[in-house]
């Protein structure tokens, strides 16, 4: 168990690459040691041209040591559904991410 975690900031940056507007469901889930631990979902857009558009989800306490598996989806109206993962390495005395390319 840790003593005084410290809470995990989680965001998602969408970029709309396509030219018709469009909000569409983005989930983020966490998992450590095989069980979930964090689940939150919100609707999110990006205007055409703007670059990209960064949405804060709600943070996270960890209450054990051990890596916590992240998967952001994105399911889009054409049936493409678009999937990003991290990695939060939890010791016992911080937490670190570690973003892999999916």
């Amino acid at each position: 168990d840790l003593d005084r975690p410290r809470p995990i900031q989680i965001s998602l940056t969408v970029e709309n690459n396509g030219n018709v507007p469009a909000e569409l469901l983005a989930t983020v889930v966490g998992i450590q040691h095989g069980v979930p631990v964090y689940y939150e979902e919100m609707d999110v857009s990006d205007a055409l041209g703007n670059g990209g558009t960064t949405y804060a989800f709600g943070e996270y306490s960890p209450t054990r040591a051990g890596d916590v598996m992240w998967t952001a989806t994105l399911e889009a109206n054409d049936d493409d559904v678009d999937v990003a993962t991290a990695i939060t390495v939890v010791t016992s005395r911080s937490a670190s991410m570690v973003f892999i390319p999916s």
